[in-house]
C-alpha cells in the first residue's frame, strides 16, 4: 500500500491511520464515526485522505505545500531534529486536511501483546508517540 500519491498542481492522497482502540478512543467515534454501527467497538481505521488544488486558493493553500508538510512529518518520525520544521509546516497552513472515507479493520490484525496493551493503557497524547492514535 503507497503512503502517498502526488499529481502536481491538482491532487495530493496520504495513507491515514487511526488506531480506535482502547480507553483513550475519541468518543465521537462512537457516536458519529466508525465505531457507530452496531456491534462494533474497536478498531484499525485505515484510508487515503485526498486534498487538491482549487483555483480560487492562496499560494500557500496548495497540494505540493501539504506534500511537502506530510513528508516532513513522515521523516520526523525518524529523525528528531527536523520535528520543529514538520510541525511548522502542519500548523502553518501548508497542510489543509482534505476528505477520506477509510476502512475499519479488525483489531485482531494486530500482535496479542500489542492489542492487550492497547486494551489496557490505550494510545498516548502526542504527535511523535509511537503509541499516538494517528500514525
Amino acid at each position: 500500500m503507497l503512503d502517498l500519491i502526488c499529481i502536481a498542481d491538482t491532487a495530493f492522497y496520504r495513507l491515514s491511520k487511526s488506531i480506535l482502540i482502547g480507553p483513550n478512543t475519541p468518543k465521537e467515534e462512537f457516536t458519529e464515526g466508525l465505531l457507530s454501527e452496531p456491534d462494533v467497538n474497536e478498531g484499525i481505521s485505515i484510508g487515503y485522505t485526498c486534498t487538491w488544488q482549487d483555483g480560487d486558493s492562496p499560494v500557500y493553500d496548495t497540494v505540493l505545500g501539504t506534500l511537502i508538510g506530510d513528508l516532513f512529518k513522515r521523516m520526523a518520525y525518524e529523525d528528531q531534529t527536523i520535528r520543529p520544521m514538520a510541525e511548522y509546516y502542519t500548523l502553518g497552513s501548508l497542510d489543509t486536511g482534505g476528505i477520506s472515507k477509510p476502512h475499519l479493520w479488525y483489531p485482531e490484525m494486530l500482535s496479542e501483546n500489542v492489542l492487550k496493551r492497547l486494551r489496557d493503557k490505550g494510545t498516548e497524547e502526542g504527535s511523535w508517540s509511537e503509541w499516538s492514535i494517528n500514525t
